[in-house]
């Protein structure tokens, strides 16, 4: 069983984890969205994008998660 000492420092390490998440999606989403393929020959592009799109669906949903349990650890300490 964790003690308050090691269960703070857990959650500091998981709230940091979350924010370099956070900004290197901000990142990616970024760059997605200056990314102007060649309007003639986008389908490889079109079809990356849906499943970077879909990966990032993903993540966010984890996201959300690892949001959950760590208001679920605050709100149970």
């Amino acid at each position: 069983m964790m003690g308050p000492q090691n269960q703070s420092t857990s959650l500091q390490r998981l709230n940091h984890a979350e924010k370099e998440i956070q900004t290197t999606l901000r990142e990616e989403i970024k760059s997605a969205c200056e990314y102007r393929p060649f309007e003639k020959c986008d389908y490889g592009a079109r079809i990356s994008n849906e499943i970077c799109c879909q990966k990032l669906e993903y993540i966010v949903e984890q996201l959300d998660g690892m949001n959950r349990t760590i208001n679920h650890c605050k709100d149970g300490t």
